[in-house]
């Protein structure tokens, strides 16, 4: 303590500008409290959401005066209270009457209610309340609708498919007049729904915890700069502080392909403790542990929240009873999981269920990555530190370190394979490839192939390490031939089935798509679409890449805060006089790998995803270029602008500042729906 009280004594105006900015913070909190959070405590909390997206439905069943809508619910908590129903308002006839019943399993009248089509509310879900009824996990009632309407009109009900959930008693398909199937429209459907209980309450719990670990990430950023540890230390703190609050605010499959991936991690830790993994058909799966899957919400709402503070303080309750089967899990054979499988499996061995199973494997995910990103900016050399520490902790990285997500496993590897090839590139203290060395490639090699095998040319850094190290000029191409076969043999093993596919097939989902053929036979116009692409996307991928668009890219960032983090990272590359300059070949070679990654990422979604005929590339991510972005900004980092001093401090508050600020949208966008 004395020396932080000396520390504070000599930096006395990084401590009056943390002082103000800390007053400013709890300003902004409590007016976001006051004007946000307290007016939707006391809304209703939707335990289960049948529903895809968050604006209006793509589909639709018509409610007439001739049709009768029934819908199976089965109880996921221990209490009920109420449920909802999308409607869409009816602008013909506002005087269509609706009637909506409530019957439990014995087909026993529980409550009714009639409304006219005036009273619809617009784009939100119709709430229905009864008083408090205490009910037992898995226990059924029936959802009653009719219609009477003298000019006939129809009134559009809001329907999601059956295959986006589970094919069981816990989502049941919808019966029109009796029977099961909607005329005219292929495929299952369910209403879309909510089984309410309760209230949002707890979001208050929730909210005090995210100000605990904002004012605790401020006074432990201040302590760091002010004692100066080393910054693999300042960046490990920053990394696990931000990464709670990430872990809070991104709730539970709110991050992109969450749930698939959990249900990957979930099966690998079931068949390392011996669990049963498939059934007959080769879905997963799950105990009543994990059940909470199948209540997902890749869309959070204020209720996600709430339910989720109550799950992390064990107040929720297991969804069903019995092991359960979902679907399919993706490639088993990529280590892409193995600290949420870690995690899942320390978890499962505790008994712990439900919510709190789940952050068990975020938060060795997190530890993860924050063990790699320690080393990573402790053998990089100077010129690249800053550029790690503000790549690493941008909004999108953080966000996808502490999710399911193989992102997790793969950046960390992937920042790491780069550090530590500038080390062996540049560090005089290595005067020789040791054994070690080629260990820890080989173990790069092992964790990026399985997961993104187009991530690979990353290692293309290693030829830029002099021959002497290797001990002549035969031992090194003897290395890069081996790491090259190594590679190779891995995607044989692991991906050939995708690969040979790309190469010949194009309708493996019923869409016809490109092929490698294709890309073979008519070049220009492959070319002309990756320009269009670029041309058209260029900067939203830029954005995304930063974190312009968090969660299914639904929840976004203001411009202001984005425009913060590109600042940043154009000051992480400016260095001191002194610092190795790279030589124009050298630059030209990290341009070329970071474009060939590049390209074949846009290459693998134009197989993948790209239907035939059209204009663009789809499904490119932003944040499908984060692994690279380390190495673009090191072949554009120069002497035009040099710094007389570290820029250390301003980096790491302005992160710290930026983030806290994302934070709070987050909260404030996700609370409000």
């Amino acid at each position: 303590m004395d020396r932080i009280k000396s520390c504070i004594k000599e930096h006395k105006k990084l401590f009056c500008v943390y002082l103000c900015f800390a007053c400013i913070i709890g300003i902004a909190i409590i007016i976001m409290y006051g004007t946000e959070i307290r007016d939707v405590l006391p809304q209703p909390r939707n335990v289960m959401r049948v529903k895809d997206g968050k604006a209006a439905p793509d589909n639709f069943v018509m409610l007439t005066e001739k049709t009768n809508i029934e819908q199976k619910i089965s109880m996921v908590s221990k209490s009920f209270t109420g449920f909802s129903l999308w409607f869409e308002e009816n602008e013909t006839d506002q005087d269509a009457k609706i009637r909506v019943k409530l019957f439990d399993a014995s087909r026993k009248l529980v409550e009714e209610w009639e409304f006219r089509t005036s009273d619809i509310p617009e784009d939100t879900f119709f709430n229905f309340y009864v008083p408090k009824i205490d009910v037992n996990i898995g226990d059924t009632y029936f959802i009653d609708i009719a219609a009477d309407s003298d000019n006939k009109t129809t009134v559009p009900m809001g329907i999601s498919q059956r295959t986006s959930y589970m094919k069981n008693d816990l989502f049941s398909e919808i019966k029109i007049n009796g029977r099961t199937g909607i005329k005219n429209i292929e495929g299952e459907y369910l209403l879309d729904y909510q089984i309410l209980d309760g209230t949002c309450e707890s979001l208050k719990y929730f909210f005090l915890f995210v100000v605990i670990l904002i004012f605790a990430l401020i006074g432990i950023v201040f302590i760091l700069l002010v004692t100066q540890p080393k910054k693999e230390w300042v960046f490990v703190f920053m990394a696990l502080l931000l990464g709670g609050l990430y872990l809070l605010v991104i709730p539970p499959f709110a991050a992109p392909d969450e749930g698939t991936h959990f249900i990957t991690a979930y099966a690998q830790s079931s068949t390392l403790l011996g669990r049963n993994v498939d059934d007959e058909e080769g879905n997963v799966i799950f105990e009543p542990d994990g059940a909470i899957f199948f209540v997902r919400k890749d869309y959070p709402d204020k209720s996600s929240y709430a339910t989720y503070i109550r799950g992390l303080f064990g107040k929720e309750e297991n969804i069903v009873r019995n092991e359960i089967s979902c679907r399919k899990s993706l490639n088993r054979k990529s280590l892409g999981y193995v600290p949420q499988v870690t995690g899942l499996m320390l978890g499962r061995l505790l008994q712990v269920k439900g919510i709190g199973l789940f952050a068990m494997g975020r938060v060795m995910a997190l530890f993860w990555y924050c063990f790699l990103m320690f080393w990573s900016l402790r053998l990089i050399p100077d010129f690249g530190k800053n550029i790690l520490f503000v790549v690493g902790l941008l909004p999108m990285t953080v966000q996808q370190i502490v999710s399911y997500n193989y992102d997790s496993v793969l950046l960390g590897a992937s920042f790491f394979a780069t550090a530590y090839f500038f080390y062996l590139v540049c560090d005089k203290r290595k005067e020789q490839i040791q054994i070690k060395d080629y260990l820890v490639v080989g173990v790069l090699v092992l964790i990026i192939v399985p997961i993104k095998f187009i991530y690979i040319p990353l290692l293309g850094i290693g030829l830029l390490i002099p021959k002497e190290k290797f001990g002549g000029i035969r031992k090194k191409a003897c290395c890069i031939g081996a790491v090259i076969a190594s590679s190779l043999l891995i995607i044989r093993i692991v991906n050939w089935g995708r690969i040979s596919n790309a190469v010949s097939v194009g309708s493996g989902t019923g869409i016809s798509k490109y092929t490698l053929t294709d890309c073979i036979q008519n070049p220009i116009q492959i070319f002309v679409m990756f320009f269009k692409t670029i041309e058209r996307y260029g900067s939203m991928y830029f954005q995304s890449m930063v974190g312009s668009s968090l969660g299914w890219l639904e929840i976004e960032i203001p411009d202001i805060i984005i425009c913060g983090f590109v600042i940043l990272l154009f000051c992480s590359l400016l260095e001191l006089q002194d610092v190795r300059q790279w030589r124009r070949n050298e630059r030209i070679w990290f341009i070329v790998l970071s474009a060939g990654i590049g390209g074949m990422v846009i290459l693998s979604l134009l197989l993948d995803w790209t239907p035939k005929g059209s204009a663009v590339v789809e499904g490119v991510q932003g944040r499908y270029f984060l692994p690279i972005l380390p190495l673009l900004l090191l072949a554009i980092q120069n002497q035009t602008i040099v710094l007389r001093k570290k820029l250390d401090t301003f980096l790491v508050s302005g992160v710290m500042f930026l983030q806290i600020a994302a934070v709070l949208c987050v909260v404030s966008t996700v609370a409000a729906r």
